[in-house]
């Protein structure tokens, strides 16, 4: 993956006339990104939507934000993985606030919790419902990605190695065997948080079923979020669907067609520009597309990546121009979450680092 250079970077020719007759300000630069105030500002606000059977309005969300008890709201988040930092959350959560954010979000990492299966661990590092609290008590907001494949560079991507030796000929997909024991511990992971989810006075506003799905088996897609939103019946916190825009878009079709909402499709990446084809990135196109295949759901970027070292690679370095730069655009394309990943990397303690990742999650 690349970054884009700032180097190359010229002004936005941006025209903006202000409220009361105050005087017009323009820029220049290429014409391929000039924008006017209603496309900077995206379409106009869609009906407020629900997911189906909830029994409350904790959350609701449109094309222009995430609604809240009500009131809408700017996410702003960053990733604090449990697993990889000793459990002083406070002073995580202490420096998130400071810089300004109000939410945070986590990977549940399922062979963290059951390395042997049946033997289940929630206390100490693994007590996700205190993180959660902990969370909470700095007026935090919380986004769960409970997979229960992460990826997150951690070793085997958070799956346990027994599910690898337990007989299924593949994971991630339609395999009878994979699908009962994901559908067993997604299960358990959302009733050890139940009392936190937003719908119950928690401040748990998103889960993530799955993560960077890119496989051809669209059934095990569809039947992952039907699971998953099961799993929470009756609770008005969606669930999430990251970075391929078309499958998850896929997901979000009845029979004939038509659009119905299950999922809210997210995006993983660096900002670029230069993307005019292939909205696979955070970009001018993928925000277009997600308005025009995903009517009525906000503009959400759960993975601003700073990048991980890895052994014998040279270390990757984004400037903050960058990042600041692709922060700024898509709030300015109508994005109303925004997750910096990560806001602290921490450790990979016990050997539990993906292939090639050093100790330090950095």
């Amino acid at each position: 993956k690349a970054t884009v250079s700032v180097l190359n970077w010229r002004p936005l020719p941006l025209s903006v006339r202000r409220e009361h007759g105050s005087p017009q300000r323009s820029g220049r630069g290429a014409a391929s990104h000039v924008l006017t105030v209603a496309a900077a500002l995206g379409p106009a606000a869609a009906v407020p939507q629900a997911v189906p059977g909830a029994l409350d309005a904790a959350v609701r969300f449109d094309n222009r934000s995430f609604i809240l008890n009500g009131e809408r709201k700017l996410l702003l988040s960053g990733a604090v993985h449990y697993m990889r930092i000793l459990p002083d959350w406070a002073r995580m959560f202490k420096l998130a606030k400071a810089m300004g954010l109000n939410a945070i979000q986590t990977y549940f990492m399922w062979n963290f919790h059951e390395p042997v299966r049946g033997n289940l661990t929630w206390s100490g590092r693994r007590d996700l419902a205190a993180f959660v609290r902990a969370a909470e008590a700095k007026g935090l907001y919380v986004v769960l990605r409970i997979g229960p494949y992460g990826c997150g560079e951690y070793y085997f991507g958070g799956i346990p190695i027994w599910v690898r030796d337990s007989g299924l000929k593949c994971d991630k997909c339609s395999d009878p065997i994979w699908e009962a024991e994901m559908e067993r511990i997604v299960g358990i992971a959302v009733d050890q948080v139940r009392p936190l989810l937003a719908s119950n006075g928690g401040p748990i506003v998103m889960l993530q079923v799955e993560n960077e799905y890119n496989g051809a088996d669209q059934a095990y897609l569809d039947w992952a979020v039907d699971m998953a939103n099961k799993a929470t019946a009756g609770s008005s916190v969606p669930w999430i669907l990251c970075h391929d825009h078309k499958q998850c878009a896929a997901v979000n079709r009845d029979a004939s067609g038509a659009y119905a909402f299950k999922a809210i499709c997210t995006i993983n990446g660096f900002w670029m520009d230069e993307h005019t084809k292939n909205p696979a990135q955070p970009s001018p196109i993928w925000a277009a597309e997600q308005f025009a295949n995903n009517p009525g759901q906000p503009l959400a970027w759960t993975e601003d990546q700073g990048w991980f070292d890895q052994w014998g690679v040279a270390q990757r370095v984004r400037e903050s121009a960058d990042q600041l730069y692709g922060i700024a655009r898509h709030h300015v394309f109508g994005g109303s979450y925004h997750n910096h990943y990560m806001l602290t990397g921490g450790n990979n303690y016990g050997l539990q680092a993906g292939e090639q990742v050093v100790t330090a999650y950095a």
